[in-house]
């Protein structure tokens, strides 16, 4: 398994990039209000982690 603190600045940004595209693809996917909701919710989340660690962590 890939240790996510030794990932370089731009993977990082990959990343972001990567889990924001996913968050608006399940905005737009054929589920119910709740699921796209909770789905994007839990990507935009994992974003939101890796933008984080980016800024450098917690401050």
């Amino acid at each position: 398994m890939l240790n996510i603190f030794a990932l370089s600045p731009s993977d990082i940004q990959h990343k972001i990039a990567r889990h924001r595209a996913m968050a608006i693809a399940q905005l737009r996917s054929k589920s119910s209000l709740k699921v796209r909701t909770e789905r994007y919710n839990a990507q935009m989340a994992k974003a939101r982690f890796f933008e984080a660690m980016l800024a450098g962590g917690a401050k």
